[in-house]
């Protein structure tokens, strides 16, 4: 995914619906998807590392997540521009 931070979010999103639509009859795992779509709808850019460490860490449980994380050249741009 590159492209500029709220463009990412948005397809970010898009890409949780899917996995809550796939994990549907995991109770838990839906229930976190949701608290990720929470966090990303309001997520800055300054808490991009701890955003994506939680994506990283419940990739155990749905490895899909892997694919919401951004490039690393576009998460560190995003991380030297700030603010959003």
């Amino acid at each position: 995914m590159s492209g500029g931070f709220s463009a990412w979010k948005a397809r970010a999103v898009i890409r949780l619906a899917q996995l809550k639509r796939k994990y549907a009859g995991d109770e838990e795992v839906c229930a976190q998807l949701d608290r990720l779509v929470a966090r990303l709808k309001r997520l800055r850019r300054r808490d991009l590392n701890s955003f994506l460490a939680e994506l990283i860490a419940l990739s155990g449980r749905v490895p899909e997540l892997l694919e919401v994380v951004p490039a690393e050249e576009d998460a560190e741009r995003w991380l030297r521009e700030g603010g959003e």
